[in-house]
């Protein structure tokens, strides 16, 4: 259960923060150490949690939030068990632009609720073209 206690009228920033806090524990260490290893960055944090953050469609938030990040670990969980993502290192500047990372790649942390750690880099000669638009960050790989 969440600390933000339901009597307490917060704003969707304030919820937003106090969240992301506890959300530091969403991965498991042996998660985090394994992007660290994949992705050669040592630092992460969540910076956006779409449970708690105020969006809607057309909502430019989620992009305005990624905008500020210079690289971007993306992990979604599924209805049936399953954890996985994309790292995209490249800064996302351009709503609505493509962009070309050739150190982006998709990866799994879990298959049906069990640990099942794999990533898949792309193939250098094909590269990864990424577009953020509104609040959805779509990965194409060439």
């Amino acid at each position: 259960m969440s600390s933000v206690d339901k009597n307490v009228k917060l704003s969707c920033s304030e919820k937003s923060q106090q969240q992301l806090g506890e959300d530091e524990n969403f991965l498991s260490v042996e998660e985090k150490a394994k992007l660290v290893v994949w992705s050669g960055r040592q630092h992460m944090k969540a910076v956006f949690d779409s449970e708690v953050d105020c969006m809607g469609r057309g909502s430019a938030k989620f992009y305005k939030t990624i905008s500020r990040c210079d690289g971007v670990v993306i992990v979604i969980d599924s209805t049936n068990g399953c954890r996985f993502g994309v790292f995209v290192a490249a800064k996302v500047e351009k709503n609505g632009e493509y962009i070309t990372d050739e150190n982006a790649f998709v990866f799994l942390l879990r298959d049906n609720g069990k640990e099942k750690m794999r990533n898949f880099y792309q193939r250098k000669e094909r590269g990864v073209l990424c577009w953020c638009f509104e609040f959805k960050l779509f990965v194409h790989s060439r």
